[in-house]
């Protein structure tokens, strides 16, 4: 942001305090002309130069001294130390727009002149200052190159000033700044809609003034019969709500879609614990935690400029964005060592190159391993983790959908802040959620969508009918309406204003290509060189005065909200201004070539998904044929598979596409889904027939056609047969989690003679279509057809990247549901089936195993092993019973000590000598319980 001219005293007293510079501190602080030295050494400079650079010195100049990342780059090549280059130069400053070595010439003869100033000439000697300033964990090589002071001597140097920071640490103090600037930073959000001036306090919101907390669903070990295995919707236990989201495991991954609330979880969460608010987590000692948060994709840019690590990251992390200077990564070491700590890795997903996010991935579990006592918390989209999942020691959860009662908190909230006069709120609030039920769920579940709808009606008082709407209402009702309701008045010229859409986006297009590159620079100068570019190319100003038009337009987007701090105001704008740029540039000028070249170079990054969506829409609301649509379909699929995914999660909001070219992507996805079964899978393939699956009866009935077609296609083939009713079974092992009917296959007899010469589709089969006492029935079945040993065997996923549990964990949970009684009988039929006591005493004793039981399946084990007679049966399930998870519910049920009185010692150790286990620490816990 460009502002008033930067204080030269006050900015280096800032940049030296702490540092151990305190006679230069002194010196600064107690010097009253600094300021006016500084700038008249910038005026004398200026002045020798004007004869030479008369139209640069009264426009461009200036900005040196307003936007502080600029004066900082500027700063360092000051210093005597510091070598002028063209190359360094370039780096730093934008020279398009500039004279040929004018910023060299400059800088130049304001380091001659400046360093004839005794104080100054003290700061910018100062080789100790000129590294702090460089970055204490930037890469020593890359500073040497900018520099006359050896790599030797600024190791030295390092060594010298990271000892000084050390010693002089103080934790208190630390965390007292550190609380009061993250609070500041993270609790302020641009509250949308309706031209909010952020340069006004009223309108920046607190984050839990208006935030929903949100609850999740356990995911188990990337495996979705966990899914069937742990969610019980009756069950309090196994619904995770905001406050047990930290203390529910050490290393949690929280998935989410697009505008899910993942970032702002993190916020959340962080918030909650800086600000000590104990009533927001179940356990209160989670307030006593250090949060700290990694913007994985700028750790990865940070890390391939500087070499660095996540302790060097964080501690740039906290200089930059927390104007916390000097933290060594000594220092954040100790930090992790002696205190306890939260990490929060923060959008896994928005690193688009897969060897990065692969590396990010790999830091991320060495860094555990490495703390192991740390909790952390990373976030990713959904579509895309399967490519870079984090190991097993990370327990997922998925960000729930709202519900009907976060929808009515939400939009009860959004007004409490935003309209004052009662009468009205009320009216406009029940309006909405009279109203609501207008809305497709997919949009009003999704809670940035739900923002943007409830922004629309705010200003129309009426719903929007489609994601274009939304996007394209909430955009126009920020850049247009709101100027007109407001009556408000910017000294912008006419012309300018009238191309506002133009201008927004070409910076919208060039700001998300840079974005999808490996190492974006995405800079105020940058910015505001692309609009000057823009405005000349529009004819409406010249290489004369385009830098100093679009300097205005540029403060002109941020007074409205638009573009603020480098950045449009919210991700929806920048999306819907990117596909507008394409639409009206490429599209209307009817340049299908490059049309075509765009989504095909884009179509298969989920980054541009939302992008190449709402493009899709504004073409085809400009349509009145089918062909256009029919024909980059055609053209996409053949082009490559990668275009399948998207082009199956938006043909049914096309209006203007045929039913052939939907029948032809349905069949691409299957033939591309049946190609994938058992070898290297496409992981985005599967994902996207399964959501085509959940959507609704059309999609559903359509993939109904497609499978009978091809059951009568593979009707003598059974090589294929095993992979499209494998498919089937897969795909409805997950739809039956949401408590959908599947549809019926045609060939019914077919499938059921599958079932039986294919031991992976007869288990997904049972965990698809059976439950209670019909899985555990189909479970003796198993026993009967085929090797036994196979119920102790996890399998891999034929079309996904996952592995499935073993079949006996999973006839485990299925047995706790029924009647004690039955328990036990059951476990006496496997013996005799084949599967003898032995095998499963043997097998439970060698794997420790994860059980998620709640209170009840407890009190009915504790049960069963107090009244069943036969020791084998009560072998197995004590040995269910000292599972990690059973402890820690055990200890947390209030009721267990009284559950525990009829539970004979005696049995007890009986129990324990016959299994030869050692008095582990998990049994000793059940023994003192005892």
């Amino acid at each position: 942001m460009v502002g008033t001219l930067i204080t030269v005293g006050g900015w280096l007293t800032g940049k030296l305090l702490d540092k151990g510079f305190d006679e230069l501190y002194s010196s600064v602080k107690e010097s009253k002309s600094i300021n006016k030295k500084f700038y008249t050494a910038v005026d004398i400079v200026s002045k020798d130069l004007q004869t030479q650079y008369p139209d640069v010195l009264d426009g461009n100049i200036k900005y040196f001294f307003k936007s502080e990342k600029v004066f900082n780059e500027l700063f360092k090549l000051l210093f005597k130390s510091s070598k002028l280059n063209k190359k360094k130069i370039a780096q730093s400053f934008d020279t398009n727009t500039l004279p040929k070595d004018f910023i060299l010439k400059f800088v130049s003869a304001l380091k001659i002149e400046l360093l004839k100033d005794k104080l100054f000439d003290e700061i910018f000697s100062n080789n100790e200052l000129y590294f702090i300033f460089q970055g204490i964990e930037k890469n020593i090589k890359l500073i040497a190159k900018n520099t006359t002071i050896s790599a030797k001597e600024l190791r030295e140097i390092k060594e010298i000033v990271i000892k000084k920071f050390d010693d002089n640490f103080n934790f208190d103090e630390f965390k007292d700044l550190y609380t009061k600037n993250a609070l500041n930073s993270l609790s302020q959000i641009n509250f949308l809609g309706l031209g909010l001036d952020s340069s006004k306090k009223i309108h920046r919101k607190n984050l839990q003034d208006i935030f929903i907390r949100p609850l999740c669903q356990p995911l188990g070990k990337s495996s979705k019969i966990n899914v069937l295995e742990d969610f019980d919707e009756d069950d309090v236990d196994d619904a995770i709500d905001y406050s047990r989201i930290i203390s529910y495991h050490n290393k949690i991954v929280i998935l989410g879609n697009p505008g899910a609330g993942k970032s702002v979880l993190v916020r959340s969460l962080m918030c909650d614990i800086l600000s000590n608010n104990r009533k927001a987590f179940l356990e209160p000692g989670i307030c006593n935690l250090v949060p700290f948060r990694i913007e994985l994709r700028k750790y990865i840019a940070y890390k391939k400029e500087n070499k660095g690590s996540i302790l060097k990251y964080l501690s740039y992390s906290l200089e930059t964005d927390y104007q916390i200077n000097n933290i060594t990564e000594s220092t954040i070491n100790e930090i992790f060592v002696h205190f306890n700590c939260i990490i929060f890795f923060d959008g896994l997903d928005e690193i688009f190159n897969i060897i990065d996010k692969i590396e990010a991935k790999t830091d991320i579990e060495n860094f555990q391993n490495k703390y192991a006592c740390l909790k952390s918390i990373t976030t990713s989209r959904i579509i895309g983790y399967e490519e870079t999942s984090l190991n097993e020691s990370f327990q997922e959860l998925l960000i729930r959908k709202f519900n009907d009662d976060q929808i009515e908190e939400y939009v009860t909230k959004w007004y409490e802040k935003e309209e004052d006069n009662d009468h009205i709120r009320g009216q406009e609030v029940s309006g909405f959620l009279y109203k609501r039920h207008e809305i497709d769920r997919e949009l009003i579940t999704n809670p940035l969508l739900l923002s943007l709808i409830v922004i629309i009606y705010r200003n129309a008082l009426k719903i929007p009918e489609s994601k274009l709407e939304i996007y394209q209402s909430c955009t126009k009702t920020l850049v247009d309406k709101w100027e007109a309701l407001k009556n408000l008045k910017f000294d912008l010229d006419p012309e300018v204003l009238k191309s506002k859409d133009k201008l927004l986006a070409d910076l919208a297009y060039w700001q998300y290509e840079k974005l999808s590159g490996d190492t974006p620079q995405i800079t105020y100068e940058l910015a505001k060189n692309t609009v000057a570019i823009s405005l000349e190319r529009l004819e409406i100003a010249d290489n004369f005065n385009s830098e100093s038009i679009a300097e205005e337009f540029m403060n002109y987007a941020s007074k409205r909200s638009i573009y603020f701090e480098d950045n449009f105001t919210h991700k929806t704008f920048l999306e819907y201004y990117t596909a507008y740029w394409i639409y009206s540039n490429v599209e209307k000028a009817h340049d299908i070539k490059k049309r075509d070249e765009i989504i095909t170079k884009y179509i298969g990054n989920p980054f541009w998904n939302i992008v190449l969506e709402l493009l899709f829409n504004l073409i085809d609301k400009d349509l009145g044929t089918n062909s256009v649509i029919d024909s980059i379909v055609t053209d996409q699929i053949k082009t490559s598979s990668k275009s399948i995914p998207f082009l199956l999660s938006v043909c049914l909001n096309i209006k203007n596409i045929s039913k052939n070219s939907i029948a032809y992507i349905i069949s691409s996805a299957i033939e591309t889904t049946l190609n994938n079964y058992s070898k290297n899978k496409d992981p985005h393939i599967f994902p996207a027939v399964e959501s085509f699956y959940f959507r609704n009866v059309k999609s559903k009935n359509l993939l109904k056609e497609k499978f009978k077609e091809l059951e009568i296609a593979f009707k003598e083939d059974e090589i294929n047969q095993l992979k499209l009713y494998t498919l089937y079974a897969e795909l409805n092992l997950s739809y039956r989690v949401l408590g959908n009917e599947s549809f019926e296959l045609t060939a019914i007899e077919t499938y059921q003679n599958l079932l039986s010469k294919d031991d992976y589709l007869y288990m997904v089969n049972m965990y698809a279509f059976t439950s209670g006492e019909t899985f555990l029935e189909d479970f003796l079945l198993f026993l009967e057809i085929f090797d036994q040993d196979k119920v102790f065997t996890g399998y891999d996923s034929r079309y996904q990247e996952l592995r499935f549990g073993e079949l006996f964990i999973s006839m485990i949970y299925r047995l706790m549901e029924k009647e004690e009684s039955i328990i036990s009988d059951y476990i006496v039929r496997y013996d005799k089936a084949g599967l003898n006591f032995d095998k499963m005493i043997k097998f439970l004793a060698a794997n420790e195993q994860n059980f998620h039981f709640n209170k009840r399946h407890l009190e009915k084990l504790i049960t069963t092993i107090s009244f069943v007679e036969n020791l084998a049966v009560k072998k197995i399930l004590f040995l269910i019973l000292i599972s990690f998870n059973s402890v820690r519910y055990i200890n947390r049920v209030k009721s267990t000590k009284l559950l525990l009185d009829n539970f004979k010692y005696k049995t007890l150790l009986t129990c324990l000598i016959d299994t030869k286990l050692s008095f582990s620490e998990k049994v000793d816990e059940i023994l003192l319980l005892v």
